[in-house]
């Protein structure tokens, strides 16, 4: 019968992981098991698109704000920003950049209604009670959009965002919109030169047909 295997219990060696002991036979395998794991590719572009879905969510049947014309206006998950020249039904007409466009009203909101970064009706529900919350308002209105929310409320929302001595408000006085992209122009100068713009297009085409 084959000896038994002696074992030499000095050369034990033990490591705690976790707060539990465990026996590793070489050094090699003990930096293994310390070693602190580096975060797969994988996960961190899951918790990036987590805290992205958070920053829009979106509402359909939403009670909006009345559109006027000249107003500055964000959609498309806020990336593009334009100035309304039109309402059709359900749809905003808003001038982007060089061009015209129909977009849903629940996609479109007025830039004077953001608060920060971010409209109302987009928020999670979490979002919108750390927003009452500021303002020590009960967190019940956090189910209501912003169209049913009481004037009251609406305006200590926006007080967060609004330059002293200013309102946001839609019976206000007066909204400055902050334009950094044509600083030197007014919102009413930008819209009568895409109107034109637009114009001498039509003609050129019609000139163009002509010959």
């Amino acid at each position: 019968m084959p000896d038994k295997p002696f074992d030499d219990k000095e050369d034990e060696k033990w490591i705690t992981v976790g707060g539990k002991k465990i026996q590793v036979d070489t050094a090699e395998e003990a930096e293994e098991r310390t070693r602190e794991k580096l975060p797969s590719a994988r996960g961190e572009k899951e918790s990036a698109t987590k805290e992205a879905l958070k920053a829009y969510e979106p509402r359909y049947g939403l009670i909006k704000s009345i559109f006027k014309i000249r107003e500055e206006v964000v959609f498309d998950k806020y990336d593009k920003t334009g100035i309304i020249f039109g309402l059709d039904g359900e749809f905003v007409k808003i001038v982007c950049g060089n061009r015209t466009l129909r977009v849903e009203k629940n996609h479109v909101f007025k830039k004077s209604e953001l608060l920060g970064d971010r409209h109302w009706d987009t928020l999670t529900k979490a979002d919108r009670v750390k927003e009452l919350g500021f303002f020590n308002i009960s967190k019940e209105y956090s189910n209501q959009n912003w169209g049913n929310l009481p004037y009251e409320i609406r305006e200590h929302l926006l007080k967060n965002v609004s330059p002293a001595g200013t309102t946001t408000s839609t019976t206000g006085i007066h909204n400055p919109v902050y334009n950094p992209i044509n600083e030197e122009k007014s919102v009413s100068d930008r819209i009568d030169e895409e109107i034109k713009r637009q114009h001498e297009d039509a003609n050129k085409d019609e000139t163009k047909s002509k010959d």
